[in-house]
């Protein structure tokens, strides 16, 4: 006989996050859950089990659940209830359940046109995607053990006694955690592939450094670069979009926008926008680019192809540059040649055919010099037989590209000062195809010029002498040739110096200061121990390491290897990093030498003694000072002559010496008789020179030998290209023997 019995029909409705039971649909989020709420024809009481499939595998065992769906799609829900006293049980009806995204899984571009010239920059290619949290979530499962149950029905049970006894398995928790920066990168990657197209893609390229003189095809991002203050362009091997997290909040019902800082959002995605551009260096009729998105995650892999055209462009202008690279239709300012430059190094350069945009022209052959091109120095003072120009194009034989000239330019003529504001200029006659032994440029002789609209010479830049700029620390002037001849003691050695004099006196330095010479590093390194050691304003870089090593402070990390530069470099970088006060010293505003110790003149002792006044006829005039020497204690005083006034009745700036009061208030030791004899008998006064000592004091450079004016603006020592970059330049130029 069968145990089921009539309980009463049941049904069940699906109310969302809102309250509607009408819609059957909601997001997988933890703000959106659906409460399952059961509609029943019969009295429910305590022998009565709900028992809720959700369809996605989980199970509820009670009477109006909340559950909140973790991915999206479409679910069957039902509902059984078992009647305990009966030991039976009867199925209710099943529902379908929509859940959706919140953030839609999309991606999405943008392209007015991909007719494009050979070499320009194709429209902007707009980009923008839309990623569902749940396409990063990852799960991790935890397990709780629950006691056993001696009432009730579930699936699992036996019979024991005439008592059902429930066996519980362990329950499991799920947890989801954030994605991992890996993850976002993983996930939104889009990945691109170029069909059609006459030229190699960019990354297929071999490693070389001029692979922009190279003919490819690319996809290129737009960065901002703050040193040079213009934009640059990088190839970009898959579109990688920064990402915005987005959250969400529950509002009188409603999903709202929130901000991470909320403390009731939930992380619904992200999103991301920009911009990347398409060039292709070699005319096509029609080429396709494609995208696609590849994850296990996406249910939105993508494959979208746009198409377009190359047609070629024209050359009309050549640009010379360091490198060759021009900024692709932006200012061609990027990568000018440096402005510091010296004589006797080789100044290299690369001139490249451009349309009157600026993108090079590669579909042609290579530029021939001298036979298609010529170079010429010009600017100030340039001497044409002082320089040569050499060709380095045999190093790029391996480019197919043409269209450009590699070079270098060396200066050897002698200076004295530099060549300031020099430059480049370039003339292109006609360029040969060498292997069809065509003329492609017949015609139009490009004569170029500075006034041309993209610059047809060079930037300019300056051409120094060696060693123009020197920075000489005290007591690295030592004359070891003349402390060697100070010991000649023998008269056989008095009329023989070769040995102390040009031999010793060779290495260990002479007059003219080296500061690499033998003698001096020895004297500088003895002389300036505290300073180069223990005082830590002065102190050279790994000494300075060493006392934060010391005090166990890791706020500044600095790696001692990469440190470990030419010894003449790392001297150079030791210095620049004191502070320029420090570095450069102060003036010395003393102007209170007095004291002439009996020299006739004073061009050491006395400076700021003037001539002797007669006490009975100077007149004092307010703000000219004047100097009082006091016999007995032999002490010269400075006189302020403002001080008097107050203690006069008139409103005059000047005033009689011999009208002399103790009121006036100057530092005068007299006894009460002020007369003009006694004040004769006890001091002399003499006119006060005003004009400080001027001299360096409290630096460490020696500017009796430093070249660099002691007045110099901070400014032009470390701007770009200023004063500190030109004396490292020079030395490493020095260290690594690039100088002839």
């Amino acid at each position: 006989m069968s145990n089921i019995d009539t309980i009463g029909y049941y049904d069940f409705v699906v109310q969302d996050y809102t309250g509607s039971t009408t819609s059957l649909s909601s997001y997988n989020l933890d703000i959106t859950p659906v409460q399952f709420i059961p509609v029943n024809s019969s009295t429910v009481d305590t022998s009565t089990r709900f028992v809720w499939s959700t369809g996605d595998g989980t199970f509820l065992d009670e009477y109006s659940p909340v559950y909140t769906y973790k991915k999206p799609g479409e679910y069957t829900a039902s509902l059984t209830v078992y009647k305990s006293d009966l030991g039976a049980a009867r199925s209710s009806v099943s529902k379908k359940v929509v859940i959706k995204d919140y953030l839609e899984d999309n991606f999405l571009i943008e392209c007015t046109s991909l007719n494009l010239t050979a070499g320009c920059l194709s429209t902007p290619l707009s980009v923008s995607q839309t990623l569902p949290i749940r396409l990063f979530r990852r799960e991790e499962q935890t397990q709780q053990s629950q006691s056993r149950k001696s009432v009730g029905f579930l699936p699992k049970s036996y019979q024991s006694s005439k008592t059902t006894v429930l066996i519980d398995e362990p329950k499991q928790t799920t947890i989801l955690l954030d994605p991992t920066p890996d993850e976002l990168i993983r996930v939104s990657t889009i990945q691109y592939t170029i069909s059609g197209s006459n030229s190699v893609n960019y990354f297929y390229l071999p490693d070389n450094l001029y692979n922009h003189l190279e003919i490819y095809n690319s996809l290129l991002a737009r960065t901002y670069v703050d040193t040079i203050s213009t934009y640059d362009l990088t190839q970009i091997s898959n579109i990688q979009l920064p990402l915005t997290a987005v959250y969400v909040q529950l509002s009188s019902g409603q999903i709202v926008k929130s901000y991470e800082y909320s403390t009731t959002k939930e992380l619904v995605g992200y999103q991301g926008y920009g911009t990347v551009f398409f060039r292709d260096d070699m005319p096509t009729v029609l080429f396709n680019l494609s995208f696609t998105r590849n994850s296990d995650n996406t249910s939105n892999p993508l494959n979208v192809t746009l198409s377009g055209s190359v047609v070629d462009n024209t050359p009309s202008k050549i640009v010379i540059t360091s490198n060759g690279i021009t900024g692709d239709g932006y200012p061609n300012s990027i990568f000018n040649i440096d402005r510091n430059k010296f004589a006797n190094t080789n100044i290299h350069f690369v001139a490249v055919l451009t349309d009157s945009n600026g993108n090079k022209v590669k579909n042609t052959s290579k530029i021939l010099y001298p036979d298609s091109i010529s170079f010429e120095l010009l600017g100030n003072n340039v001497q044409s037989t002082s320089y040569t120009i050499s060709s380095l194009q045999s190093t790029l034989s391996s480019l197919s590209a043409g269209g450009y000239f590699r070079g270098y330019l060396t200066y050897f003529g002698t200076l004295s000062s530099p060549l300031t504001s020099v430059y480049l200029s370039a003339s292109y006659l006609d360029t040969l195809d060498t292997e069809l032994g065509e003329v492609i440029t017949t015609e139009d002789l490009l004569a170029l010029t500075v006034e041309s609209g993209l610059s047809a010479a060079s930037s300019t830049f300056n051409i120094y002498p060696l060693n123009y700029y020197k920075l000489i620390k005290n007591n690295e002037d030592f004359d070891s040739e003349q402390m060697f001849e100070s010991l000649i003691f023998q008269e056989t050695l008095m009329d023989k110096p070769m040995f102390f004099k040009e031999f010793l006196g060779t290495i260990f330095g002479n007059e003219n200061v080296d500061v690499d010479a033998l003698g001096n590093k020895i004297y500088e390194r003895i002389s300036n121990f505290i300073d180069n050691n223990t005082n830590i304003d002065t102190a050279e870089i790994l000494n300075i390491v060493s006392f934060a090593d010391l005090m166990q402070n890791n706020a500044n990390i600095f790696d001692k290897n990469l440190f470990n530069f030419p010894s003449k470099v790392q001297r150079i970088i030791s210095l620049i990093a004191v502070n320029r006060d420090k570095l450069f010293g102060i003036k010395n505003t003393f102007a209170e030498n007095f004291n002439d110790f009996g020299t006739t003149t004073k061009d050491t002792y006395g400076k700021n003694l003037g001539n002797a006044i007669d006490t009975t006829s100077y007149t004092v005039t307010a703000g000219t000072d004047i100097v009082a020497y006091e016999k007995f204690s032999k002490i010269y005083k400075l006189l302020n002559t403002y001080q008097p006034l107050c203690a006069a009745t008139s409103t005059t700036l000047q005033y009689k010496l011999s009208d002399y009061s103790n009121n006036w208030g100057w530092p005068l030791v007299l006894p009460q008789d002020t007369s003009l004899q006694s004040i004769n008998r006890y001091y002399d006064f003499y006119e006060f020179n005003p004009q400080p000592a001027d001299n360096i004091v409290g630096g460490v450079l020696d500017f009796n030998y430093t070249t660099i004016p002691f007045d110099t603006p901070n400014t032009q020592l470390v701007e770009q290209a200023g004063i500190y970059e030109n004396i490292i330049l020079d030395t490493l130029y020095q260290s690594l023997s690039l100088t002839k």
